[in-house]
């Protein structure tokens, strides 16, 4: 006869029910769902410090090569005659004036391989592009080189007292002859689209080159002044009905193809 004992230990223990997996299933989704955008805003931020340091490593470019050059800055692109292009990098160095080019600044910045005479030997990386936007690839690279040019994340302003009227809105507060505290140098990308109407910005919910349909969703963008610091210029800072081309109340540079906000 089987002791009673042994027969209470040889009894299978219930199994789990299908609502109690189905709770703890919900649980864990639960759970995930409030991780996850703390993940991605976590990433965000990693990304956004690293936007910081490509532009503190370009203010340390343009010192240096002023700092060679008898203290003379590159000037912003000019295209057509008229419109400055503060995006636009032209790939040789010109007689006069010097615009922005990557010839000159090539020495001073690493993730660049530039063979001028082969446009197929061109790698461009590193603090050209920023991390939280979408860099273009090899195909699209070499597709603007071969005009002379190319696109980068960053928006530049320099020897502003050259410029035509009408080409920035409020030149006062852009690079002139020298670097200055209070003057502003560099920014993140942030560009409307004139003809489409669509935005091109590096930090937001639909980052890269006029996929944004508007209104713009972007979160802010840096600003990099002449003594080489940097700061973070907030959404809640923009009046977003306001950023229209040749709005006299905002800082713009506006053109025929896009207008560049700052």
């Amino acid at each position: 006869m089987i002791a009673p004992s042994k027969i209470r230990s040889c009894r299978i223990r219930p199994a789990f029910t299908l609502i109690e997996l189905l709770v703890v299933i919900a649980i864990i989704a639960i759970l995930a769902a409030m991780l996850l955008p703390a993940l991605a805003r976590s990433k965000e931020q990693a990304r956004m410090a690293r936007c910081k340091s490509n532009l503190r490593q370009w203010g340390i470019t343009h010192s240096l090569y002023a700092g060679d050059n008898q203290n003379t800055l590159l000037e912003t692109g000019e295209i057509s005659g008229y419109n400055r292009a503060p995006g636009v990098i032209f790939v040789k160095q010109q007689p006069f004036p010097q615009y922005f080019n990557l010839e000159a600044v090539v020495p001073y910045i690493p993730g660049l391989r530039l063979d001028l005479n082969n446009i197929n030997n061109i790698y461009i990386d590193g603090i050209w592009w920023c991390p939280s936007g979408r860099k273009d690839d090899l195909a699209g690279v070499t597709a603007t080189v071969a005009g002379g040019w190319f696109d980068t994340a960053y928006s530049y302003f320099a020897h502003v007292e050259n410029w035509k009227p009408g080409q920035a809105t409020i030149p006062a507060d852009l690079t002139s002859k020298e670097l200055r505290s209070e003057l502003l140098l560099m920014t993140d990308k942030l560009n409307k689209s004139t003809v489409f109407g669509s935005w091109s910005y590096n930090h937001g919910n639909i980052p890269g080159s006029y996929i944004d349909p508007g209104p713009p969703k972007f979160w802010g963008i840096h600003h990099l002044y002449g003594d080489g610091h940097v700061i973070w210029k907030p959404v809640k800072k923009f009046k977003i009905p306001d950023l229209w081309m040749g709005n006299p109340n905002v800082g713009s540079v506006p053109g025929p193809g896009s207008t560049t906000f700052y």
